[in-house]
């Protein structure tokens, strides 16, 4: 579909959904969805790619409707921008059927570099030019899939790919730490977050023991809100905030005292740790968020930097919690990205 911006966004826009095949957690190839919302005007411009963050509702994203998405709006800007920008789905959402393997870097790194290629394709098939900026940016769970797409595209696919920066966005990069975090808590407002985590995984590894991990009813009922019908906030209103009301007292004290092995060694193997980033990485991350704590920013930035990464920080975003720090981060995202271009325009400026 074609759009005209109005006001002073200058860009008329084009979005269309792309359907490509990527690898899942079992190994074998899948189709899935993206949305490619890119500027119509024969220039040439760069390459970003934005990760959505936490949705349970398979419809509830860019490929089917970018109005009806909060990525796929931030989308709708930065092609206003000047930039080709690419919203995958990942596994489980648009037109994917399958359990969304939620946090689960391999795949959704895999989902987000396979609609880059796809994307590359497309673009080269309409005859729309791209220069050599290549972005990767994305909110909570989106912070989390740039950050495990930028490892990939580093260490396993630098050949294929170079990129110009990275901003991850108030992600759970330490999924054990977090983890832990919660549990040993008394509550916690976001139990859907908790649900998702233990239920993809719960498939993913094939544990079957859900009913170890949740308390009655919702160890009986949990798996079934994650089917794709339901968005966030109908699953968080049906679990309680109380973590000894939604988890087993047992598995609770087994998992922070450091003697549950199952769940703790998976998600030890997907936190993003213990590597060192190659490209400008800065992170952005609200200092009052209580969903995901400041503190996992602070010390995966550490992480990297120990391990040798040398342009890589942190923006603490103040004031603000874990959903009201995501405009403040993207705006500030955007103005960072823009020093990287020729002519760098302020988005600051254009929306006053």
């Amino acid at each position: 579909m074609g759009l005209t911006n109005p006001g002073s966004l200058p860009t008329s826009i084009r979005a269309v959904k792309l359907t490509y095949r990527s690898l899942d957690h079992t190994g074998e190839l899948k189709a899935l969805s993206g949305a490619l919302i890119y500027p119509d005007d024969n220039l040439t411009h760069p390459i970003m790619s934005i990760q959505h963050g936490t949705v349970t509702k398979r419809t509830a994203v860019a490929s089917v409707n970018p109005m009806n998405s909060s990525v796929g709006m931030s989308g709708l800007f930065t092609a206003s921008q000047g930039y080709v920008t690419l919203v995958p789905d990942y596994a489980g959402f648009g037109d994917s059927h399958e359990m969304h393997p939620y946090m689960y870097a391999e795949s959704l790194a895999n989902s987000v570099i396979d609609f880059m290629r796809a994307a590359r394709t497309y673009c080269a098939e309409q005859d729309t030019p791209l220069n050599e900026g290549l972005y990767l940016t994305g909110y909570s769970e989106g912070g989390f899939a740039s950050l495990a797409s930028q490892k990939k595209m580093e260490t396993e696919l630098s050949d294929e790919f170079s990129l110009t920066a990275t901003a991850p966005m108030a992600g759970p990069y330490d999924l054990h730490v977090i983890a832990r975090h919660i549990l040993q808590g008394n509550s916690y407002n976001r139990p859907a977050y908790i649900g998702f985590m233990f239920v993809a995984y719960d498939e993913i590894y094939a544990f079957q023991d859900l009913t170890e991990v949740f308390d009655s009813p919702y160890d009986q009922q949990i798996a079934g809100f994650y089917n794709g019908e339901n968005d966030f906030f109908e699953i968080n209103n049906q679990l309680p905030p109380s973590i000894s009301d939604l988890i087993k007292f047992d598995f609770q004290q087994r998992f922070v005292g450091s003697t549950e092995l199952e769940y703790s060694a998976a998600f030890e193997d997907n936190s993003l740790l213990g590597w060192s980033s190659v490209k400008p990485t800065r992170f952005y991350h609200s200092m009052a968020d209580s969903t995901v704590p400041y503190f996992i920013a602070e010390a995966t930035v550490a992480d990297l930097i120990a391990n040798g990464a040398e342009e890589v920080e942190l923006v603490g975003i103040p004031d603000a919690n874990h959903s009201t720090a995501g405009i403040p981060a993207i705006l500030a995202m955007l103005e960072w990205f823009a020093t990287y271009q020729t002519n760098p325009v302020s988005i600051v400026d254009q929306i006053q």
